[in-house]
């Protein structure tokens, strides 16, 4: 028969992985290995001491082709030759997320009551998981153990209080202590000394005199008299205007007063302003009905017959004739003559004897 040995893959992805820490040692009596006779520690050392068994014994992951069934195995540990946790001669142990029982896997080495605890994608290669910190506290046999029952119903920022009936949920404010009934409190405090805007000065540090005109930096000789002048006479003459003989007036050698107003009729040389032209009437007067507005000879507006819009009357001899072709106006008289003429005319036009 021919045994397979198949090759190791990584786990399928929904395998998180996490890992875990620890070390075992013996607390021994003093050996001849040092000179003193203290008690000692020893560790722990051996193949396939500490075993670890999912709780998830079986899972199916379904994100492969074909979907694969996966049986969950039991995995061993080593203790090096510190005692630390190790596989395969690297420290630590990395298992798959979820919860394990950590069990001794040789009782006659290693022997401790087994636990469970819970691995997770926190615990890395930088946070893993203290394996021993995980285990729950037993406390030794003949010990008395108090169980404190704690009430329901807190809500966030509450502390356990003790209140009138027992313990109780309080808010945090109820605990508070003023600082006059700070017990044991020292009287002063001392400061951290720096030059930054947290700490303090010390209070031998040499503190420069306040600057004076003659002092300051980067100021002329002007400058400073300026500073050092006591009134307005003194600051004019340091900086060498002298004193004012203004003075007010209305002649070619005075100044005249900020407030003055001058009349339209002193000022000289200004100029001619036109008069107003005499009104003209814009609309002509004496227009008859059915006129419109036109432009006349003199090229100013006039009352006149609108060509476009009153037909022209047609004369005896236009309407003899015949040749108008736009609408015209033709009086009665001139129709009634034309009309008789026609008459005349188609009689003599008639036969005689006919």
């Amino acid at each position: 028969m021919t045994t397979i040995d198949p090759p190791e893959t990584d786990l399928p992805v929904p395998y998180k992985l996490g890992r875990i820490v620890g070390r075992v040692a013996f607390a021994v009596g003093d050996s001849s290995q040092d000179e003193d006779q203290n008690p000692g520690l020893v560790p722990v050392v051996g193949e396939r001491l500490i075993q670890f068994v999912p709780a998830e014994g079986t899972r199916i992951v379904s994100g492969t082709d074909p979907v694969t069934r996966v049986d969950n195995r039991p995995i061993t540990a080593d203790l090096d030759a510190q005692g630390d946790l190790s596989r395969n001669g690297q420290k630590g142990v990395k298992l798959w997320c979820g919860v394990w029982t950590c069990k001794p896997a040789s009782p006659t080495v290693l022997n401790f009551e087994q636990f469970e605890f819970e691995l997770t994608e926190a615990h890395t290669d930088e946070a893993p998981l203290q394996l021993w910190s995980a285990a729950p506290f037993v406390p030794p046999e003949g010990t008395v153990v108090n169980t404190l029952v704690v009430p329901g119903g807190a809500t966030q920022g509450q502390v356990l209080g003790w209140g009138p009936d027992g313990l109780a949920w309080q808010d945090s404010a109820a605990g508070e202590v003023s600082w006059a009934d700070v017990t044991g409190k020292p009287a002063t405090f001392t400061p951290t000394i720096g030059t930054t805007a947290t700490t303090a000065m010390a209070g031998n540090t040499v503190i420069p005199a306040a600057p004076t005109a003659d002092t300051l930096s980067g100021a002329t000789a002007v400058g400073k008299s300026v500073l050092k002048a006591a009134d307005q006479g003194a600051a004019r003459t340091a900086i060498g205007a002298g004193t004012s003989s203004l003075a007010l007036g209305t002649t070619a050698t005075t100044a005249a007063a900020g407030n003055h107003i001058h009349s339209y009729n002193d000022l000289t040389d200004k100029p001619t302003i036109p008069s107003a032209p005499a009104e003209e009437r814009l609309v002509p007067s004496g227009g008859t009905q059915n006129q419109v507005l036109k432009v006349g000879s003199d090229g100013k507006p006039a009352w006149g017959v609108d060509a476009n819009t009153q037909p022209p009357t047609l004369s005896a001899a236009d309407v003899q004739a015949g040749t108008a072709t736009t609408p015209s106006l033709i009086t009665a008289k001139v129709l009634a003559d034309e009309i008789d003429r026609r008459v005349a005319a188609a009689i003599a036009a008639i036969p005689s004897g006919g």
